[in-house]
């Protein structure tokens, strides 16, 4: 059985957010593949995925309100635009 998760990432009021295509899950029996496509189970992974992809600003320098401006990415990694507005 194969798995493939297919997402996008995306900047949605200032948090960076995943958009994962449809699940397809193919199963090869006897040499014939069976395609089945489960959108259930999309929300609970996007939301997964959003829990983690939010900013930690405890890192960064205090007395500003951050947010996710641009996102981008490259096969060596996922680049993000913040800005920094002071408090």
């Amino acid at each position: 059985m194969t798995v493939k998760l297919v997402t996008q990432l995306f900047v949605q009021n200032g948090q960076l957010m995943a958009n994962v295509q449809p699940i397809n899950i193919v199963i090869e029996l006897n040499g014939s593949p069976y395609h089945f496509f489960i959108e259930s189970f999309k929300s609970t992974i996007e939301n997964q995925i959003d829990q983690q992809l939010k900013i930690k600003t405890r890192d960064l320098p205090p007395g500003f309100d951050y947010r996710i401006i641009g996102v981008r990415s490259k096969p060596e990694g996922v680049y993000v635009a913040l800005s920094a507005t002071p408090k």
